[in-house]
């Protein structure tokens, strides 16, 4: 078997997470990370809304794949301003580890995806700050432009000593380049893996992923850091185009 297609250890039954869903002692119900009343009232309230578009998935015309394919998960309308057609609905968030998933600015615009998953913490990494359910989630920002010229390597130990402290949804705006990044990066760091076998693992499971060409070449770095590759190998090697013969 391909070592990047095999399994990742699930995380130690004992493990404490530091984030918790903020809730009220009285209204749990016993499993941990349930949400209470107080979750059950806000998506109550967002419930009327749950068939209608986020604004979030406005930003992802530009990697629709699953619309541009035709998938059925997936309902079809056209930007004003291009001719990509946008991504209006995308599932759920995925699960990475069992303490870790990964998901878009939609999936983080609705409690009940955050509450079915007992999510209790956000690690958000698109340029704006979003935190509709602050009374009831731990919220981090970590702002990254997804530019080829970003710089999302010097963010990546923050990024990791945050998921390590609960039940986390990773995302940006489209969960296609720049949070499938932090979770290759977690994945690599904590899980030994390398850069091919993080990128199929993640892919297997969410398959639209597709970081930028500037984030793959920092993940290549990420990978000499950790031993991986040597160090005299310049990662913009693996990019170059051969020239025809």
């Amino acid at each position: 078997m391909h070592p990047g297609r095999r399994l990742l250890k699930h995380c130690d039954p004992t493990r404490q997470p530091r984030y918790r869903a903020k809730m009220s002692e009285a209204a749990v119900s016993g499993q941990p990370g349930e949400a209470d009343g107080s979750c059950g009232a806000a998506r109550a309230s967002c419930a009327s809304s749950a068939s209608k578009p986020s604004l979030a998935t406005g930003h992802l015309r530009r990697h629709c794949l699953a619309a541009r394919s035709g998938s059925p998960l997936c309902k079809r309308t056209r930007c004003p301003s291009c001719t990509f057609p946008l991504l209006l609905f995308q599932g759920g968030p995925v699960e990475i580890l069992p303490f870790l998933y990964l998901g878009s600015a939609y999936h983080a615009s609705k409690c009940e995806f955050l509450a079915n998953l007992h999510i209790t913490a956000l690690l958000n990494v698109s340029r704006k700050s979003s935190e509709p359910f602050k009374d009831q989630y731990c919220y981090k920002w970590i702002p990254v432009e997804d530019s080829h010229t970003a710089d999302i390597s010097s963010h990546f130990q923050e990024a990791i000593d945050f998921i390590a402290g609960g039940k986390i949804l990773v995302h940006c705006e489209a969960g296609i380049s720049r949070s499938p990044t932090i979770c290759m990066a977690y994945l690599m760091k904590t899980k030994k893996l390398r850069l091919e076998e993080a990128f199929d693992y993640i892919k297997q499971r969410r398959s639209l992923i597709s970081p930028n060409f500037g984030f793959m070449g920092q993940l290549l770095q990420y990978d000499a850091f950790l031993g991986f590759y040597p160090q005299s190998v310049h990662p913009l090697l693996y990019f170059q185009i051969p020239l025809e013969q």
